[in-house]
């Protein structure tokens, strides 16, 4: 490859401070210059409306895409059900074939889209590409007061709460607040660091909200069309991916565009998250059943008898606040083996 190469998050796609440089270097129109955008179905308005409001991220591309010359999108599911959305995407690849509104023609299809499949590239060389085998892992044995347990039993009771207050907005606003929600279930799945990171903002949040310091939320572009609500939800928790602070920002002007009035309802949330916060942060202190069953396992498949082999092991995490948490336990499990200082290497796009 000849030229510069430049590597960005999706996240710093939509961070003016990063962007505005990227802007200035590209010009209006770059020739010769190359857009390759993975995962690039998040580019696709969430919403299936053909004038659908567009989220910060398909406006980032859409006015970085025309930018550049030669544009290539790759993604496992470009299309996610709704043909407006679709074209708006295809719009933003080829703004000479296709026109957001218009449904795409196949034989248009044909002339910009590839299709492979990874038992297709398999066929060409298997020892290249060697077979990906997905195997679950279950924890049995769990005690009843582990606390992702007992954290997963109070999330639902909060949630049961905070409904009472939300099934009487109106549909956008409930929208809205629940976004509060989907986050803090994402984040008690990856782990109580990152459930408690979140926790600890959305409590702020609240505080304000009972002493009427929150009263001028930010508006959020949301869907109106309450099937699209979710797959706009997954779309942006994933955009934030990479800048956790970026997601709790969202989350907060989320929790405050409910807007209600202090009282005894939000006073009961507050003890709840309050519960539920010195919780995380106690269970964020030390390895959960996953950490503990991954040390196990570690130890018998790449330091059997306490000798390293020279295997090697990749984990990803979805929450930067999991990838340092995570680290700092396994590096606490392997202490006393031989030269674990160089033992885990840490690669970050945060």
């Amino acid at each position: 490859m000849t030229g510069n190469a430049f590597i960005i998050s999706h996240s710093l796609m939509i961070d003016e401070t990063y962007v505005a440089g990227l802007r200035e270097a590209l010009g209006e129109f770059r020739p010769r210059a190359v857009l390759i955008l993975d995962e690039a179905h998040h580019a696709a308005p969430a919403s299936g409306a053909r004038y659908a409001i567009d989220s910060q991220f398909t406006k980032a591309i859409r006015d970085l895409a025309s930018r550049f010359e030669h544009r290539l999108f790759l993604s496992a599911t470009p299309h996610n059900g709704h043909s407006n959305s679709f074209s708006a995407l295809l719009e933003m690849l080829d703004p000479q074939r296709f026109t957001r509104g218009v449904p795409a023609k196949p034989k248009d299809l044909e002339q910009i889209m590839v299709r492979r499949l990874k038992s297709d590239l398999r066929r060409i060389d298997a020892r290249t590409f060697p077979l990906r085998r997905v195997e679950p892992i279950t924890i049995d044995g769990l005690d009843a007061n582990a606390p992702e347990l007992v954290l997963a039993e109070m999330l639902s009771d909060y949630r049961a709460l905070r409904e009472k207050r939300i099934s009487r907005m109106g549909a956008r606003k409930a929208a809205q607040a629940r976004i509060v929600f989907a986050g803090l279930q994402h984040r008690l799945l990856s782990s109580a660091a990152a459930f408690a990171s979140t926790l600890t903002k959305h409590k702020q949040t609240l505080e304000r909200q009972l002493t009427g310091d929150l009263t001028d939320p930010l508006p959020l572009a949301l869907p109106t069309d309450g099937e699209d609500t979710a797959e706009f939800l997954l779309d942006e928790d994933e955009a934030a991916d990479e800048l956790i602070a970026y997601d709790d920002r969202t989350l907060e002007t989320a929790a405050a565009a409910t807007a209600p009035e202090p009282g005894r309802e939000m006073a009961e949330e507050l003890d709840a998250v309050q519960e539920m916060l010195a919780l995380a942060v106690e269970a964020s202190r030390g390895a959960d059943a996953r950490v503990r069953w991954i040390l196990n396992w570690i130890g018998k498949e790449f330091a059997p008898a306490g000798i390293w082999s020279n295997r090697r092991l990749l984990i990803f995490t979805e929450w930067e606040t999991t990838r340092r948490w995570l680290e700092r336990r396994l590096k606490e499990g392997i202490a006393s083996t031989e030269d674990a200082e160089n033992r885990i290497e840490v690669f970050s796009g945060a």
